[in-house]
């Protein structure tokens, strides 16, 4: 007799608490047709609180959530409902939401992952073959453009190392000018060095020969060396006069010296 009150209050409390948490979603339901998104949150909580396994109040509380624009909190709570699911319809409506939750956060590839399995569950789900086809169409458009942004970056960094090496170049470059003008301006100051060395050593024999020089005019003075002293014409005639009287008195006693002898007078 004991054990049978005890499994009717068992039946009794088992069939309270399947009323209580479906009440909680019919009450969520009628919150979530009137858009007060949070009212039915509240009611769908209530709902798993009484029965964890309750797959509507999983899936539902999911939507409340989604409404709100908690997508990734939304996604958990989507996953609970699709792994709870008792049929292949079930299963197929969570995945879909659950694509649907991957879409708004822009997670193309999980969304297209989601839709996938949805379809497989519920091959005929026209509005999951449309949002399959978008969810493509976004993940090729974002693959499209991190290649693009890659291929920027990666010319960045080449334009950003060639910048780099030009002006590693040109560096280089400045500091070989500037060492090459070092040596020209000090092959250059060598250069009028001994430009001014040797003038001056010119200068110095230069007035050593001058002063030798005047030394030796200065001893042939000394010395009564005969000046040049310039004559008249009529100088210079008196002495061509002169030598020539004495050179044809020279020849004449030459001949004579030659011929027959005979007296000759004196003088005197």
């Amino acid at each position: 007799m004991k054990y049978f009150l005890i499994i009717i209050i068992s039946i009794c409390t088992f069939s309270l608490q399947a009323q209580g948490d479906r009440s909680y979603v019919r009450q969520g339901n009628r919150q979530y047709d009137l858009q007060n998104y949070s009212d039915a949150e509240e009611n769908y909580r209530k709902a798993l609180e009484d029965n964890p396994s309750n797959e509507k109040g999983a899936h539902n509380l999911g939507n409340s959530i989604y409404e709100q624009s908690r997508y990734e909190e939304a996604v958990k709570h989507y996953e609970t409902a699709a792994s709870m699911a008792e049929n292949k319809e079930g299963k197929a409506n969570a995945l879909h939401n659950l694509g649907n939750s991957h879409l708004k956060l822009q997670q193309y590839d999980k969304s297209v992952g989601a839709y996938i399995e949805a379809l497989k569950n519920n091959p005929k789900d026209i509005e999951t073959k449309y949002n399959l086809a978008f969810a493509l169409q976004k993940l090729k458009e974002q693959q499209q453009q991190e290649q693009e942004q890659e291929n920027q970056e990666n010319q960045e960094n080449e334009d950003s190392e060639d910048s780099e090496s030009k002006d590693q170049e040109q560096k280089e470059n400045q500091e070989e000018n500037k060492e090459e003008q070092k040596e020209q301006e000090q092959k250059d100051n060598q250069d009028k060095k001994e430009g001014e060395e040797q003038s001056e050593q010119e200068k110095k024999e230069g007035d050593q020969k001058n002063s030798e020089d005047k030394n030796i005019e200065q001893e042939n003075d000394k010395e009564g060396k005969p000046q040049v002293q310039q004559m008249s014409r009529e100088e210079v005639l008196k002495i061509l006069e002169v030598m020539d009287n004495e050179e044809r008195k020279v020849q004449e006693k030459m001949r004579m010296g030659t011929g027959d002898k005979k007296q000759i007078d004196k003088d005197w």
